[in-house]
Order: C-alpha cells, then sequence, then structure tokens
C-alpha cells in the first residue's frame, strides 16, 4: 500500500498556488501550513504502521481527517504532539478569520 500511495504522486491545485503564493499568506496561515508539513511527514515516514485500509486510504492526498485519524488510531497514537500543534494553529488562524467577517462585509 505504501508504495502505492507515494507513486501516484501528481500535481494538486492547492499545492501548487500555496507554493507560488507562500509570501502573501498571514503568519497564522504560514504556521497552519508548516505545521501541517511536520504532521504529513510523519505520516509518510510511519505508513507501514498506519491502518491505511481502515481509513480507505489509497493515495497520497489522502484528506486531512484521514491522515490525522489514522495516525490517532489506539494502537498506533503517532505525531500526537505534532497534531496538537496543528489544532493549535488551525485555531488561532480561525480565530483571525472569524474577527474580521463582520468588518469586512462577508457576514451582516
Amino acid at each position: 500500500m505504501a508504495i502505492t500511495i507515494l507513486a501516484e504522486n501528481e500535481d494538486r491545485f492547492a499545492s501548487k498556488w500555496l507554493t507560488e503564493n507562500y509570501e502573501m499568506l498571514s503568519q497564522a496561515a504560514k504556521y497552519v501550513i508548516e505545521a501541517a508539513k511536520e504532521v504529513y511527514r510523519l505520516y509518510f515516514q510511519n505508513l507501514n504502521f498506519i491502518n491505511t485500509s481502515h481509513f480507505k486510504i489509497k493515495t497520497w492526498g489522502a484528506g486531512r481527517y484521514q491522515i490525522i485519524n489514522s495516525m490517532k488510531e489506539e494502537g498506533v497514537e503517532i505525531g500526537t504532539d505534532e497534531i496538537k500543534a496543528l489544532e493549535e494553529a488551525n485555531r488561532k488562524l480561525g480565530e483571525k478569520i472569524r474577527e474580521r467577517l463582520y468588518p469586512l462585509g462577508f457576514l451582516r
């Protein structure tokens, strides 16, 4: 399974856009990206220990839910601190976005 996941490496729009526009992002968004990179690095380093079939992970483009929950699965528990750091970075970015929704006119 690990070889299949790594072999199906394709360009993805979001990844390409983030790479090309990284400098335009806020510091809070950059923290999320860097924390996510660390989680994904650990995920791929430990791919042989993760029950990918249980979470229906079949390609390298698995979603955040699949990856986080596969790493938190009982008996695996990989990257606990890194996942907490990602969740905290997401929380801080969410706060920053929420405080700007009304002033920018997205919500009234």
